[in-house]
């Protein structure tokens, strides 16, 4: 199994089979791993060490690198290119808090304290970077934001501008009570969506900065039965503290009832729904009984008093 190397000018370039041979590569050129693989068996080259150098470090791209024996493998190809250290500068960090970051989806740097950083994983030149953050401090909450966080690198220019703000940060919730119903999602600002499935406490998952204005609102009323719910104490301005008092308060709806009274002629003609709620009908027309029933429940109307006068 042979593959050439191109572009290689560091020291210590190691590269690895599957089956956990490693081969350093000196220079240039053709190589060799020693190590034999039977036929039917697949394999995978990966770089085990970059190459490194007195001024300059190298990222290396194996091309060809995977796949299953049939005959003698021999296509494979590593490129070597000049690589630069990604990195920056972290300030407002609350001490004992830990901060993590990632470069390009990976390369997780953790940061217990503010000033510079930079990542283990070299970027090669012409390709892009792409700073995040992995993981919010916490206790204190804060939130970290990344300023200059993508771009390419160029050559011979490491980067070193990334700027990471870190400020504290405070929760929005409160409590919900009346819930009897499904399906009742609230919003913090129109996004951050909560789905709320009982009474008791909420927080949304989002956290604001001071002078950040939050309103909690409902983004989808409960149903069986269906529900309103009112927000009290549901919008104001982070002031460097939690908000724990917003109320959300649920009342199942309830529905009016009634129909129509013809050829009535005599007196005294008594309604009832569910035993009870009595109505009184003195002329033919449309009726409505007084008291309201919750959604879902059921009603039974009856005659409490047939007409007479006459009879």
């Amino acid at each position: 199994m042979s593959g050439t190397v191109t572009g290689l000018s560091g020291t210590s370039l190691v590269l690895q089979l599957s089956t956990g041979a490693t081969y350093e590569v000196a220079a240039d050129g053709e190589f060799t791993f020693p190590e034999e693989i039977a036929e039917g068996t697949t394999y995978e080259i990966t770089v085990a060490n970059h190459p490194v150098g007195d001024d300059q470090n190298q990222i290396c791209v194996v091309e060809n690198g995977t796949g299953t024996v049939t005959d003698a493998v021999v296509n494979i190809s590593v490129t070597c290119i000049d690589s630069q250290q990604v990195g920056g500068t972290v300030t407002g960090l609350a001490d004992g808090v830990v901060l993590v970051l990632q470069n390009n989806g990976a390369d997780s740097l953790t940061i217990t304290a503010n000033g510079a950083f930079d990542f283990a994983t070299e970027v090669a030149e012409d390709a892009d970077y792409l700073v995040t953050v992995a993981t919010q401090p916490t206790t204190p909450n804060q939130v970290c934001t990344v300023v200059n966080a993508t771009g390419t690198v160029a050559e011979d220019t490491p980067i070193t501008d990334i700027a990471v703000t870190c400020v504290n940060s405070y929760t929005v919730g409160g409590t919900v009570s009346g819930l009897v119903g499904s399906g009742l999602i609230l919003q913090n600002n129109a996004t951050n969506d909560i789905a709320i499935t009982e009474d008791g406490n909420f927080t949304f998952n989002t956290a604001l900065v001071d002078a950040d204005s939050y309103e909690v609102t409902i983004a989808t009323s409960p149903t069986t039965p269906t529900q309103t719910c009112i927000v009290t104490n549901g919008s104001g301005v982070i002031s460097s503290t939690d908000i724990t008092e917003v109320s959300v308060v649920c009342t199942i709806n309830k529905y009016s009832f009634g129909g129509e009274v013809n050829n009535l002629v005599g007196s005294g003609l008594v309604l009832q729904n569910n035993a009870g709620d009595d109505l009184a009908i003195a002329a033919d027309g449309s009726f409505t009984f007084a008291t309201t029933i919750d959604d879902l429940s059921t009603y039974a109307i009856t005659v409490a008093a047939q007409p007479i006068t006459p009879r």
